[in-house]
């Protein structure tokens, strides 16, 4: 009996010591989760001279937004930290200076809308074809852009299942 309940107090102990180290790395991890949310806003404030008047102003709000427009306004580069909006629909970045995109705009499954037509982007990042709900896509006038096959491949699924591709016809040879 003696050996049962000592071993009931050192299970207590050591699970008292588990919620502590929890709680520990709770309050190491909470304030950077939402430490991209400041970024942004901060980004956008700093970046956007154009239809700034539509942009957030908190993150409650920039957590909420599906529609980003971030046309005409000479960007070189957005920031990976964009691509946490995970419930965008809608993204314009045409009319900029682009010349990449990072990788996390695979991210955004949710999207139906890209246009990143009249840019300098070479490549697009692998990750593109992870979105499968766009209906509209336009990567016209990019005019060192390079597609691999399986972007090739996936822009002809897109088409094939309703999707307005919108891309520069002597490039590119899409099965239209």
């Amino acid at each position: 009996m003696n050996d049962l309940v000592l071993s009931n107090k050192k299970a207590v102990v050591l699970l008292k010591k588990s919620e502590s180290l929890l709680n520990v790395t709770r309050n190491i991890l909470k304030p950077s989760d939402d430490q991209w949310a400041d970024f942004l806003l901060r980004w956008f404030k700093e970046n956007i001279e154009q239809e700034s008047s539509q942009y957030p102003k908190s993150k409650k709000d920039l957590l909420k937004i599906t529609t980003l427009y971030l046309r005409w306004n000479r960007l070189q580069e957005v920031p990976k930290e964009l691509f946490n909006l995970k419930q965008l629909e809608i993204l314009e970045l045409n009319n900029n200076s682009l010349s990449f995109l990072p990788k996390e705009l695979g991210c955004l499954k949710r999207l139906r809308i890209l246009n990143l037509n009249i840019n300098n982007l070479t490549k697009l990042p692998a990750e593109i074809v992870n979105l499968n709900r766009l209906e509209l896509i336009n990567i016209k006038n990019n005019k060192r852009l390079e597609l691999s096959t399986e972007q090739i491949d996936w822009l002809n699924e897109l088409y094939r299942n309703g999707c307005t591709v919108t891309y520069d016809k002597y490039k590119f040879m899409l099965g239209e």
